[in-house]
């Protein structure tokens, strides 16, 4: 069994730190700990945001957390409503790190009451064309404590599923290459704290780059996109709207920063 620990003891074994730590989380208190307890999750996370890795793609209907008045759920006003204009408001799931796509799915317009709840479609519907469906991805207020903001996902689509990528804790379900990702990356930011070395700093970024690259390619050969064409509900994006994101890109990586102070 793979456990974070060990993905960072093999980062130091990339670089000859000859360090070994039993803990990071907390830290054990050597130096290797101290510096993966706080080097480990956010370099990991945005990793994840890196590319539409297939080992952290989710997908899932959304809690209902507010709807607009006069919309089924909520045809009076009297509950609580999402920032205008839109109609809806979900919870992000717990382990979300990055939208991608809300599929188009048929909806069950038998639903008349509030859905508070995320309730489940009643049959599996087929997808609907190639169409964007708007969101964005906001700050508003909690329901039951106005001074808490929450993390939400504001869109006008009815009984909304996410398709989102995850952040995968357990590294026994990470892709291999996904994981080699992790250990070079984690590497070039170890080099600075513990060796102080630019050169090697430099090595273990472009190595992190070459990994990334690879597993990208990797990932996208194993599904059945295809990119001679610019998809429609690609071209359509943003069109008709001001200010509004549809949570699409035309490049889905995020950038990835690197101990040696470049960006890939």
């Amino acid at each position: 069994m793979t456990v974070p620990v060990d993905i960072v003891n093999m980062a130091a074994d990339s670089i000859g730190a000859r360090a070994v730590c039993s803990s990071i989380n907390p830290s054990d208190g050597s130096q290797l700990g101290d510096v993966a307890s706080r080097q480990y999750q956010p370099r990991v996370r945005a990793l994840f945001r890196s590319a539409y890795w297939n080992c952290a793609r989710r997908q899932t209907a959304l809690s209902l957390l507010k709807a607009a008045k006069g919309t089924p759920e909520n045809p009076s006003g009297a509950n609580p409503q999402p920032p205008q204009p839109w109609l809806y408001e979900y919870a992000l799931p717990s382990d979300y790190e990055r939208a991608r796509f809300i599929p188009a799915l048929l909806q069950d317009t038998s639903v008349t009451t509030p859905v508070m709840t995320g309730a489940q479609l009643n049959t599996v519907p087929p997808i609907v064309g190639n169409v964007a469906v708007p969101f964005v991805i906001a700050l508003d207020s909690d329901i039951a404590n106005p001074t808490i903001l929450n993390k939400v996902l504001l869109t006008n689509w009815q009984q909304a599923q996410l398709v989102y990528t995850a952040f995968i804790q357990n590294c026994d379900l990470w892709d291999s290459e996904f994981a080699m990702a992790a250990v070079a990356t984690l590497a070039s930011f170890f080099v600075n704290p513990l060796n102080r070395n630019a050169q090697l700093a430099a090595e273990q970024a472009n190595m992190a780059k070459a990994m990334i690259k690879e597993a990208r390619i990797s990932d996208g050969n194993e599904g059945p996109s295809s990119v001679d064409h610019v998809p429609d509900f690609i071209a359509i994006r943003g069109a008709g709207w001001i200010d509004y994101s549809p949570g699409l890109t035309l490049l889905p990586w995020a950038p990835m920063a690197f101990g040696d102070g470049t960006v890939y």
